[in-house]
């Protein structure tokens, strides 16, 4: 997540603090499984190429749309393991 951080930073020109990346993190990983909150962290063998941050809706939820629908709210691949079609 400290990669897609950095690529942020580069189409935002402007930089975003550490603290607030850990703070970012640390909530992403802690929200997981009970809020219909999902990690999923994508590989090629044994190595992190990149993730998927995403979110089953709950009427309980900001933004609530339709129970059992979801979104994706971050996705990411290490630019590396990107391909141009």
């Amino acid at each position: 997540m400290r990669q897609h951080a950095k690529e942020l930073e580069e189409h935002q020109d402007r930089i975003i603090p550490a603290d607030f990346i850990a703070k970012r993190i640390k909530s992403i990983t802690q929200m997981q499984g009970d809020n219909h909150r999902y990690l999923e962290l994508c590989y090629d063998d044994k190595t992190l190429v990149g993730f998927l941050h995403g979110k089953i809706d709950r009427p309980e939820h900001k933004g609530f749309v339709k129970a059992g629908f979801g979104c994706i709210m971050e996705f990411f691949v290490l630019p590396s393991y990107r391909r141009i079609l």
